[in-house]
Protein backbone atom coordinates (compact mmCIF):
# COMPACT_ATOMS: atom_id res chain seq x y z
CA UNK A 1 0.00 0.00 0.00
CA UNK A 2 1.66 3.52 -0.80
CA UNK A 3 1.18 6.43 1.65
CA UNK A 4 0.63 9.72 1.00
CA UNK A 5 2.96 12.07 -0.87
CA UNK A 6 4.16 14.49 1.29
CA UNK A 7 5.59 16.82 -1.90
CA UNK A 8 2.57 18.47 -2.91
CA UNK A 9 1.71 19.78 -6.48
CA UNK A 10 3.46 18.94 -10.15
CA UNK A 11 7.24 19.18 -9.62
CA UNK A 12 7.53 22.04 -12.81
CA UNK A 13 4.93 24.42 -10.81
CA UNK A 14 7.32 24.32 -7.86
CA UNK A 15 10.72 24.94 -9.63
CA UNK A 16 8.39 27.53 -11.80
CA UNK A 17 9.83 25.87 -14.79
CA UNK A 18 8.24 27.02 -17.94
CA UNK A 19 6.24 23.93 -19.47
CA UNK A 20 4.69 26.02 -22.68
CA UNK A 21 5.40 24.60 -26.00
CA UNK A 22 7.95 26.67 -27.89
CA UNK A 23 11.15 26.84 -30.12
CA UNK A 24 14.51 27.97 -28.70
CA UNK A 25 17.16 28.52 -30.76
CA UNK A 26 16.50 25.00 -32.18
CA UNK A 27 15.86 23.57 -29.23
CA UNK A 28 12.04 21.93 -28.93
CA UNK A 29 11.06 22.62 -25.19
CA UNK A 30 9.83 21.92 -22.77
CA UNK A 31 12.31 18.73 -22.65
CA UNK A 32 11.01 15.56 -22.27
CA UNK A 33 12.54 12.06 -21.96
CA UNK A 34 11.44 8.54 -23.02
CA UNK A 35 13.77 6.50 -21.15
CA UNK A 36 15.57 6.94 -18.23
CA UNK A 37 18.73 5.74 -15.47
CA UNK A 38 17.59 4.18 -12.51
CA UNK A 39 19.29 3.52 -9.30
CA UNK A 40 18.52 2.73 -5.55
CA UNK A 41 19.96 3.98 -2.22
CA UNK A 42 19.42 2.95 0.96
CA UNK A 43 19.97 4.92 4.82
CA UNK A 44 18.68 3.05 7.90
CA UNK A 45 16.94 0.31 7.71
CA UNK A 46 17.07 -3.43 8.96
CA UNK A 47 16.68 -5.57 5.71
CA UNK A 48 15.67 -4.16 2.33
CA UNK A 49 14.53 -5.62 -1.27
CA UNK A 50 13.51 -3.38 -4.51
CA UNK A 51 12.17 -4.79 -7.99
CA UNK A 52 12.17 -2.61 -10.94
CA UNK A 53 11.76 -3.91 -14.54
CA UNK A 54 12.17 -7.29 -13.31
CA UNK A 55 15.32 -6.86 -11.32
CA UNK A 56 16.26 -7.09 -7.97
CA UNK A 57 18.86 -4.62 -6.87
CA UNK A 58 20.95 -5.50 -3.88
CA UNK A 59 20.98 -8.91 -4.92
CA UNK A 60 17.99 -11.31 -5.85
CA UNK A 61 17.80 -11.55 -2.00
CA UNK A 62 16.21 -10.07 0.30
CA UNK A 63 19.39 -7.65 2.07
CA UNK A 64 19.31 -8.29 5.53
CA UNK A 65 22.18 -6.38 7.20
CA UNK A 66 21.07 -2.60 8.66
CA UNK A 67 22.21 -0.06 6.10
CA UNK A 68 24.14 3.07 7.02
CA UNK A 69 22.83 6.28 7.72
CA UNK A 70 22.87 9.02 5.26
CA UNK A 71 25.01 11.12 7.70
CA UNK A 72 27.97 8.71 6.96
CA UNK A 73 27.41 8.69 3.42
CA UNK A 74 27.80 10.04 0.52
CA UNK A 75 25.74 13.24 -0.39
CA UNK A 76 23.03 13.63 -2.71
CA UNK A 77 24.33 15.75 -4.67
CA UNK A 78 27.34 13.39 -5.09
CA UNK A 79 25.97 10.56 -5.83
CA UNK A 80 27.48 8.46 -8.27
CA UNK A 81 25.23 8.34 -11.88
CA UNK A 82 22.78 6.23 -11.81
CA UNK A 83 24.37 2.29 -13.36
CA UNK A 84 21.11 0.99 -14.38
CA UNK A 85 21.04 2.20 -17.93
CA UNK A 86 18.42 2.27 -20.98
CA UNK A 87 14.85 1.53 -19.16
CA UNK A 88 11.90 2.40 -21.06
CA UNK A 89 8.91 4.29 -19.97
CA UNK A 90 7.81 2.61 -17.77
CA UNK A 91 8.04 -0.53 -17.09
CA UNK A 92 6.03 -0.70 -13.82
CA UNK A 93 6.65 0.45 -10.33
CA UNK A 94 9.15 -0.23 -8.19
CA UNK A 95 8.53 -3.03 -5.65
CA UNK A 96 10.17 -2.31 -2.22
CA UNK A 97 10.00 -4.32 0.78
CA UNK A 98 11.98 -3.25 3.78
CA UNK A 99 12.37 -2.99 7.92
CA UNK A 100 12.57 0.39 9.34
CA UNK A 101 14.98 0.62 12.16
CA UNK A 102 12.60 0.18 14.73
CA UNK A 103 11.55 -3.01 13.31
CA UNK A 104 8.61 -2.95 11.59
CA UNK A 105 8.12 -4.23 8.11
CA UNK A 106 7.30 -2.37 5.12
CA UNK A 107 5.86 -2.81 1.75
CA UNK A 108 5.31 -0.58 -1.05
CA UNK A 109 4.95 0.39 -5.03
CA UNK A 110 6.16 3.85 -6.00
CA UNK A 111 4.29 4.51 -9.37
CA UNK A 112 6.62 5.85 -11.69
CA UNK A 113 4.27 6.49 -14.51
CA UNK A 114 2.22 8.56 -12.30
CA UNK A 115 4.85 10.45 -10.95
CA UNK A 116 6.35 11.39 -14.19
CA UNK A 117 3.02 11.67 -15.88
CA UNK A 118 3.89 14.90 -17.56
CA UNK A 119 6.99 13.05 -18.73
CA UNK A 120 9.27 16.64 -18.30
CA UNK A 121 13.11 16.40 -17.88
CA UNK A 122 13.41 19.09 -15.00
CA UNK A 123 16.05 21.19 -14.65
CA UNK A 124 16.81 24.80 -14.04
CA UNK A 125 18.52 26.04 -17.43
CA UNK A 126 17.15 29.40 -18.72
CA UNK A 127 16.06 28.88 -21.74
CA UNK A 128 18.87 31.43 -23.52
CA UNK A 129 21.80 29.21 -22.07
CA UNK A 130 20.71 25.83 -23.22
CA UNK A 131 23.01 24.99 -26.32
CA UNK A 132 21.80 25.99 -29.58
CA UNK A 133 20.04 23.15 -31.07
CA UNK A 134 21.27 20.23 -29.35
CA UNK A 135 17.80 19.19 -28.42
CA UNK A 136 15.74 19.40 -31.96
CA UNK A 137 13.00 16.90 -30.76
CA UNK A 138 12.98 18.35 -27.68
CA UNK A 139 14.13 14.99 -25.71
CA UNK A 140 16.88 14.94 -23.26
CA UNK A 141 19.39 12.34 -22.46
CA UNK A 142 18.32 10.17 -20.32
CA UNK A 143 17.24 11.44 -16.75
CA UNK A 144 18.78 9.13 -13.53
CA UNK A 145 15.63 8.45 -11.50
CA UNK A 146 16.83 7.92 -8.09
CA UNK A 147 14.95 5.68 -5.10
CA UNK A 148 16.20 6.78 -1.96
CA UNK A 149 14.93 4.62 1.08
CA UNK A 150 15.67 6.25 4.96
CA UNK A 151 14.68 4.69 7.25
CA UNK A 152 10.24 5.09 7.21
CA UNK A 153 10.81 7.62 4.46
CA UNK A 154 10.80 6.84 0.51
CA UNK A 155 12.16 9.60 -1.70
CA UNK A 156 12.03 10.19 -5.39
CA UNK A 157 14.70 12.23 -6.96
CA UNK A 158 15.71 13.14 -10.93
CA UNK A 159 18.61 14.57 -12.47
CA UNK A 160 19.50 15.14 -15.94
CA UNK A 161 22.57 16.19 -17.09
CA UNK A 162 21.57 19.40 -19.49
CA UNK A 163 23.92 20.85 -21.96
CA UNK A 164 24.52 24.63 -21.99
CA UNK A 165 26.75 27.62 -23.59
CA UNK A 166 28.28 28.88 -20.70
CA UNK A 167 31.29 27.11 -19.02
CA UNK A 168 30.99 27.21 -15.41
CA UNK A 169 34.33 26.49 -14.77
CA UNK A 170 35.68 29.78 -17.37
CA UNK A 171 38.23 27.93 -19.63
CA UNK A 172 37.18 24.48 -18.87
CA UNK A 173 34.86 23.43 -22.18
CA UNK A 174 33.94 20.10 -20.30
CA UNK A 175 32.28 22.23 -17.68
CA UNK A 176 29.26 23.34 -20.42
CA UNK A 177 26.17 21.45 -18.60
CA UNK A 178 24.31 21.02 -15.47
CA UNK A 179 23.27 18.12 -13.27
CA UNK A 180 20.98 19.37 -10.86
CA UNK A 181 19.16 16.84 -8.14
CA UNK A 182 15.38 17.38 -7.75
CA UNK A 183 12.95 15.74 -5.16
CA UNK A 184 10.43 14.82 -7.08
CA UNK A 185 7.98 12.70 -4.62
CA UNK A 186 8.15 11.83 -1.12
CA UNK A 187 6.14 9.23 1.15
CA UNK A 188 6.27 8.46 4.74
CA UNK A 189 5.25 5.20 6.15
Amino acid sequence: MEATPHTAGLVADRLQMDTRPRVVDGNQLPLRFVKHKFDVHVYDTLTFYVEYNGDGFFSSQYRRVRSPSYVDSVPRERWPLAGYIGVDNWPGPAKLRWTSLDGEEHSAEIDFSRIFSDGLTLHQVPDDDLAAGIYPQGISTDPEIHLEVDDRTVRVYQRARISIRTERVPGNRYTRNRSDLFLVAEYHY
